[in-house]
């Protein structure tokens, strides 16, 4: 079993009575992904009985085949399959014809999990070499195949949805079996990068975690049980879009999985921009302890003087004590009193100051 933001998935091999679950996740994936690169009637035309029909093919055993499904229960989140190159154009040993994961399960370590139980399989049958075309113009796979140590081979116009050209970026790996290692032991090491679009439903998913930890004695237990995943993700989705100019959002990743994440920019409520805040600053209850809130702090703090910021601010819940602690444990004074209306309801909340941090860099 994996851990995924809180929630438990299972990767196994796949098999031809997952074809239909593939396919809806297949999808979805075109759907979420594809949006501004295939027009919408193609999007929308795409048949569910055809594409369990071919996942049906695709998930039998032999010719060497391969395929894995993570799963939730009995519900397939994401789908990984492939088999020999199905062109002179691919190089290697294999070919990953499709990677899929339902948008909402990003960011949380499922695409990687998926390659890194294929690589491994193929590594076993002493197949080495693998290529993957993705899309040129889906920066999301772009990013996560870079992510992952693909080196970018070529670029081609191939045949993609209802036979439509689209250029197209192949990557290879000439180890699987030491890129599935460098994968396993990347996930032990906590990477602080800044936000992509991505990274959106892992966000949300940190946020909704902490918050049913940390706000579980202060917050109406429907409040925290009615949080949507789908909702959050769309919020955190526009802060990554809006993050440039005076804002920034970071991330702390184990390799694909978000485990934190910190969001700032100039003061709320304040026409000083020499003034900088954190409005958002979470770690899963897993990672707490660690290092990870501090890291996020710091590189918060760093880009707000790269910005030229010169004052940090943190606002958290009176009645939250860790954070509290946290906060003064790495140089904030406690100095405003305010309130946060959430859910109609006022909770009393204290602002945490750091007045100088030029002086907090130097002594940090």
């Amino acid at each position: 079993m994996t851990e995924g933001a809180g929630i438990e998935y299972k990767v196994r091999a796949g098999a031809p009575e997952d074809a239909h679950g593939a396919a809806k996740v297949q999808l979805e994936g075109w759907r979420s992904a594809y949006r501004e690169i295939f027009p919408v009637e193609v999007l929308a035309g795409a048949d569910e009985i055809a594409a369990t029909a071919k996942w049906s093919k695709r998930l039998a055993p032999g010719d060497g085949r391969f395929a894995h499904v993570a799963m939730v229960g009995a519900e397939v989140i994401g789908v990984i399959a492939g088999g020999p190159p199905r062109d002179v154009s691919t190089p290697g040993d294999a070919e990953v014809y499709s990677l899929y994961v339902l948008s909402w399960w990003r960011g949380r370590g499922v695409g990687e999990a998926l390659m890194s139980a294929a690589f491994t399989e193929l590594a076993a049958q002493g197949r080495r070499r693998v290529s993957l075309w993705a899309l040129s113009q889906a920066d999301g796979a772009q990013s996560f195949y870079r992510r992952l140590d693909g080196i970018e081979a070529a670029k081609a116009d191939r045949p993609a949805l209802a036979g439509l050209l689209r250029s197209s970026t192949l990557y290879k790996w000439d180890d699987a079996g030491a890129a599935a290692e460098a994968w396993r032991v990347r996930r032990l090491a906590v990477e602080i990068r800044h936000a992509e679009f991505e990274d959106a439903a892992g966000i949300a998913r940190v946020q909704i975690d902490t918050w049913r930890v940390a706000y579980r004695r202060i917050m109406p237990p429907r409040l925290l049980e009615e949080m949507s995943d789908i909702r959050i993700a769309a919020f955190w989705a526009q802060v990554i879009a809006d993050a440039q100019g005076k804002s920034f959002c970071f991330v702390a990743a184990v390799g694909e999985r978000v485990v934190g994440f910190a969001s700032g920019g100039p003061r709320q409520h304040s026409t000083d921009l020499t003034r900088g805040e954190v409005y958002a600053l979470y770690v899963l209850p897993g990672f707490q302890g660690r290092g990870v809130g501090r890291r996020l702090v710091w590189d918060s703090f760093d880009r707000m003087l790269e910005l030229g910021m010169n004052e940090g601010r943190i606002w958290t819940l009176r009645e939250n004590a860790a954070a509290r602690g946290f906060y003064q444990a790495i140089g904030g004074a406690q100095t405003e009193n305010g309130y946060n209306d959430i859910g109609g309801i006022r909770y009393p909340e204290v602002a945490y100051d750091w007045p100088d941090l030029r002086k907090w860099k130097e002594t940090r």
